[in-house]
């Protein structure tokens, strides 16, 4: 995928609408022409969150036409077998597209407090869009553990119009609302991943 002169990259996943047309010959995502994904999807345990969260600038320059960046950040399991993992979703429309607008932890562990650091100070998210796993809202309630599919807390919806952005039909009346990914799931394949119980 093109990001600009000298850039490219392979994310790791990537949602198209299938009938989006193709771009201008300077505007295609790669040498084949074809258009820009309209979600990112980068998944990783070897870079930090930080590395995620600066590729987002990459995918969000003013060549490409992405809507959306999923980032998932999984860390190392621990001696006692847990896993502290977050997801961060990115929105172009947003009005500060680099800094994510949901922020998850959703692991069987709670993030480290350089990652607390590092998504308060240096991603600026503000508190209360930073929810999940060893965290408390607003009224200082702890947040649920992610244990089961379909709690609301770990619910993280991607937004249609992004999603079916540049599709000629538009958004299917099946997706007006968006589609909510269910991070149970996401742990799942996770803890799979890591052989984790």
């Amino acid at each position: 995928m093109i990001l600009g002169p000298n850039t490219a990259k392979d994310p790791d996943s990537m949602v198209q609408p299938v009938r989006r047309p193709r771009p201008p010959p300077a505007q295609a995502m790669d040498r084949r022409g074809m258009a820009y994904p309209t979600m990112v999807i980068e998944v990783d345990h070897m870079q930090t969150l930080l590395d995620l969260h600066r590729k987002v600038a990459l995918y969000f320059n003013p060549r490409t036409t992405i809507k959306i960046v999923l980032a998932v950040k999984l860390n190392e399991p621990r001696m006692d077998n847990t896993i502290a993992i977050i997801v961060a979703l990115y929105l172009r429309t947003s009005p500060t597209p680099l800094i994510p607008v949901d922020v998850r932890s959703f692991g069987t562990a709670p993030p480290s407090h350089s990652h607390k650091n590092h998504i308060y100070n240096i991603m600026c998210v503000p508190p209360h869009l930073f929810t999940g796993v060893g965290l408390s809202d607003a009224n200082n309630n702890p947040f649920p553990p992610c244990a089961r599919a379909g709690i609301p807390d770990y619910q993280m919806n991607i937004p249609a119009t992004e999603l079916f952005n540049g599709d000629p039909t538009g958004v299917p009346a099946s997706a007006v609302g968006g589609f909510n990914l269910d991070l149970w799931e996401l742990q799942l394949v996770a803890r799979q991943e890591f052989n984790l119980p």
